[in-house]
């Protein structure tokens, strides 16, 4: 764990509707050489998190209505390479293959809230949605903030090593309907 809060990405403006306004996007380079120490954790081959946090007044994390938490890598083996082994020479063997699992960068975070009716009957809320909320002390709810990987594909993922000086990050953000979401 670490103390530092570093963050990435800020905006304001934004309200629960699926006015074209609210959505943004934005590319981040993230230098090893003068990255957060907690980014520093992705070229030690150590899991990196990113917070999210929802506010509806301007400070970062004091008093912030939604929270969410999204794993920045991920370990995946690395493709072997296509070597063939000779049908004449029977002698040949094949070299050994390093299988342990190498930390991968996932170069976009997509957040979706989904558009949720602002009042539901009472014991109306369906039950894979509900599951899915959080209610504050008054009994209301909040919308989840949904990280979005359907289009992350593994082609796509970076391996991290000592080589790699700059990961890129997209990150976008939108209001989404609910048939989407689910």
């Amino acid at each position: 764990t670490t103390n530092d809060l570093t963050s990435l990405w800020s905006e304001g403006g934004l309200d629960y509707s699926f006015d074209a306004s609210n959505s943004r996007e934005v590319t981040l380079r993230l230098w090893r050489h003068n990255a957060s120490e907690c980014l520093q954790n992705a070229w030690n081959n150590e899991t990196v998190y990113l917070h999210l946090f929802a506010t509806q007044n301007a400070s970062c994390c004091d008093g912030a209505e939604m929270h969410s938490v999204h794993q920045l890598t991920t370990y995946k083996q690395l493709p072997r390479g296509k070597k063939g082994r000779s049908l004449l020479d029977e002698a040949a063997e094949e070299e050994a293959y390093d299988d342990r699992p190498v930390i991968h960068w996932k170069p976009t975070l997509d957040v979706r809230i989904p558009m949720l009716p602002p009042q539901f009957p009472r014991g109306g809320i369906p039950d894979p949605i509900s599951r899915l909320l959080t209610f504050d002390n008054k009994g209301d709810y909040l919308p989840p903030l949904h990280k979005d990987e359907f289009w992350l594909l593994h082609k796509l993922l970076q391996p991290v090593n000592e080589s790699v000086e700059v990961l890129n990050l997209t990150c976008s953000f939108d209001i989404d309907g609910t048939v989407k979401w689910q």
